[in-house]
């Protein structure tokens, strides 16, 4: 792990970064482009007025149908935390999505179940094929193992992508007009196709920021068949991961379910890590086992994916996420880099049941992982 001095003196992002310059004074290309003032959100009246209208208008068009929204439940923090401020803050009538992928816990399950009947939400689940999700997966884990780069690290989540056109099915065939996505906004930083960037599209989730992505995921996808053509076969799973179902603002949702609209919560409103601890008590929320950060808990996959950005990238996804908030001022550099010292770290635990789950030996990803981090 880089020291103290190894990194932007303003926040904690890695000077070994790819493709991240540094001033003479040490500040990180991310500190100084003003893109990173997209994550704040204004006038703190104007946005909670701006939360309320669309809360009413989901109220509208649930009015005369058993449903006000839909809600795609991971069982990850965040989206726990908006299942309880749906139901408990706004009082609306909720159906909760769920997959249990072949790398969520049983843990995670658990909670997911607990936590649905605390508040008396319906759970439907989606019937995705957790073996295929696993063989991707594994496959591609295997070829980044030989040539690692950030942007094969970023594939192998493509299977993930076809949660997107299932949440809508489920909508659509509930009666439902209204999807909340609920996505921390301190996890959104300028990253494309595992290529982060000291600049980025204006606009988060308009349709230019969400083309552009797709582009330049489909350019490296590309570039990555050419260099790898044992993935071809995965051509037209990437084709729908980046231009069909990158994420539910994409044109073909837009175009196919005219009717249906997306709101996502934490677009419109600030996400407060102690409100959300509070929330996820309430409910019954619990870390699972082996978990080290409360970053991620819903996917043990995530624990390889971010070593492989560390290993291809220069910087882990946990670092790029307390980065951001200590941009955003709600924590300084030095709470950062304390909670970096555990939450920055790989859970043993979870690796090896990684390992076990994609039927590879043990240490086969040859981490390295502290001796005190293994004990904890």
């Amino acid at each position: 792990m880089p020291t103290e001095n190894d990194r932007c003196v303003t926040c904690l992002i890695p000077k070994t970064t790819r493709n991240i310059d540094f001033n003479n004074e040490g500040v990180c290309g991310f500190c100084l482009n003003s893109d990173h003032e997209l994550l704040r959100l204004g006038n703190p009246e104007e946005v909670e007025a701006e939360l309320l209208n669309g809360i009413e208008e989901m109220r509208k068009k649930g009015e005369g149908r058993k449903y006000d929204c839909l809600l795609g439940l991971s069982g990850g923090r965040d989206s726990s935390f908006l299942l309880h401020r749906l139901v408990k803050r706004h009082n609306l009538r909720v159906i909760a999505a769920y997959y249990r992928t072949p790398f969520t816990p049983q843990d995670v399950d658990d909670n997911v179940k607990r936590m649905t009947q605390n508040l008396d939400v319906p759970l439907v689940e989606m019937p995705l094929s957790q073996e295929y999700h696993r063989k991707v997966a594994k496959k591609i884990a295997l070829i980044w193992k030989k040539s690692p780069t950030a942007t094969m690290a970023s594939l192998t989540c493509a299977p993930c992508k076809m949660l997107n056109p299932e949440v809508f099915k489920i909508a659509r065939q509930h009666d439902v007009k209204t999807i909340v996505f609920g996505v921390n906004k301190f996890e959104k930083f300028q990253a494309g196709a595992g290529v982060f960037r000291a600049s980025a599209p204006k606009g988060v989730d308009n349709l230019k920021s969400i083309l552009s992505k797709a582009m330049i995921l489909f350019r490296r996808g590309f570039s990555l068949v050419v260099k790898n053509p044992s993935i071809w076969r995965f051509i037209p799973l990437g084709f729908k991961a980046s231009f069909l179902y990158l994420n539910p603002h994409m044109p073909y949702f837009r175009l196919r379910y005219r009717d249906i609209h997306v709101f996502n919560y934490f677009s419109h409103t600030d996400w407060n890590e102690d409100e959300c601890d509070n929330a996820l008590e309430e409910i019954g929320w619990k870390l699972p086992r082996g978990c080290i950060s409360t970053w991620k808990t819903d996917c043990i996959f995530a624990e390889l994916k971010n070593y492989m950005f560390m290993k291809s990238a220069g910087l882990n996804l946990m670092e790029a996420m307390l980065s951001n908030m200590v941009r955003d001022g709600v924590m300084t550099r030095e709470q950062a880099l304390e909670r970096l010292q555990k939450e920055g770290r790989f859970s043993e635990e979870r690796f090896s049941e990684l390992e076990r789950i994609l039927e590879v030996p043990h240490n086969f990803f040859e981490r390295e992982i502290p001796e005190e981090t293994a004990k904890s």
